[in-house]
């Protein structure tokens, strides 16, 4: 028994067996958990009932972010065998009380004021604990190392903008977990670039739960499911861990995947989340509203205001947000400042010529 104790460890201590084991099972673990919430939430009747703000028209069940906690925990915890510098059991605690409030939220609604000071304590316990926080600017304004308390104030900052944006997105199927894959699979490609075992497992855990809540959320007829605030929430947490990895990484060793321009690349991966978030934001503010109250400004509200199909307006926004990313890993000796302003023009572009075009088919309609 001791020797096989021993050939498992050494398959565990290989990345690529470690990666496909990862992989392996938190695909299966989310794809098998999957019809037992689907049963569930029917059998308690735990439904995202239709209202004038959402896109869908029948009860779905909404607890699919369990699948992605179960898939990617069990993973990790299994076969991802972290080294133990790396603070994994803050991460997996902040997603343990993440899971439960947005359990209860998905199910019975918090407050936005409760949600807040929960993410507080998780964003702490991260932080503080973990200390996961950026360490440097990345040359951005030609700053690079900064001092604890800006270190502590960018990351939290970071955490809640991410953290939330993630969720507002998710308004169409397949579009926040189709955005989430893409990110985890370009993080996972530049850890596997720069030998980085850990960031590399916990990229791949959260890309093998994402891809069988994709197939339900999106191909499901009779067994549609969302991820709901559980799903977003866990999504949110674990990329800002990766983010902050990423950047981190940037600074000190060069793989095949070479990133020079690390918080403007770190914008550009989050594209979309993070340009539609700001547009909201300012339609509200300038509205006169709350920058939380709902409304249909969201970019996927406005592509579906123009016929396009779920599947079509994910297709196209996901695919923007790629292309995005592949440009600007292209334009990084424009520098950090340059190319996120560039970033900045291009989400504005964008919002232009969907406005043009929306504007375009009333006229037609009207004539």
């Amino acid at each position: 028994m001791s020797n096989l104790h021993e050939i498992i460890q050494q398959i565990l201590n290989n990345t690529n067996s470690a990666v496909v084991l990862v992989l392996f099972t938190s695909f299966f673990t989310s794809l098998f958990s999957i019809p037992i919430i689907l049963h569930i939430s029917r059998s308690k009747n735990i439904f995202d009932k239709p209202n004038g703000r959402t896109s869908h028209f029948e009860n779905t069940p909404t607890l699919g972010g369990i699948a992605i906690f179960v898939g990617f925990v069990i993973s990790i915890l299994l076969f991802g065998n972290i080294s133990s510098e790396y603070g994994l059991q803050y991460l997996i605690a902040s997603l343990m009380i993440v899971f439960f409030i947005g359990i209860k939220d998905d199910i019975y609604l918090i407050s936005l004021s409760k949600k807040f000071i929960w993410q507080f304590i998780i964003i702490f316990i991260l932080i503080f604990l973990g200390d996961f926080r950026f360490l440097s600017l990345g040359g951005f304004l030609g700053i690079y190392e900064i001092p604890y308390f800006i270190s502590v104030v960018i990351s939290a900052f970071v955490f809640i903008v991410l953290i939330n944006c993630i969720n507002l997105i998710d308004g169409v199927d397949g579009l926040a977990s189709g955005l989430s894959i893409v990110i985890a699979g370009i993080f996972a490609v530049f850890f596997y670039s720069h030998e980085s075992r850990d960031n590399l497992l916990i990229s791949i855990g959260l890309l093998g739960s994402l891809i069988p809540f994709f197939i339900y959320n999106v191909f499901g007829k009779k067994n549609k499911l969302f991820m709901g605030d559980t799903g977003a929430l866990i999504i949110g947490v674990i990329s800002v861990v990766l983010v902050i990895k990423f950047n981190a990484l940037s600074t000190k060793s060069m793989g095949w995947f070479e990133i020079t321009a690390a918080p403007a690349m770190s914008i550009a991966i989050f594209f979309i989340p993070l340009y539609d978030t700001l547009q909201v934001f300012t339609f509200r503010i300038l509205n006169r509203k709350s920058p939380f109250s709902a409304d249909k400004n969201h970019l996927h509200h406005r592509l579906l205001r123009m016929g396009l199909t779920h599947i079509q307006t994910s297709l196209i926004l996901i695919s923007l947000n790629l292309l995005i990313i592949i440009c600007s890993y292209f334009l990084q000796f424009l520098g950090v400042f340059a190319l996120s302003i560039l970033l900045l023009f291009t989400g504005l572009l964008i919002s232009m010529t969907i406005w043009l075009l929306l504007r375009r088919k009333k006229n037609i309609q009207l004539a």
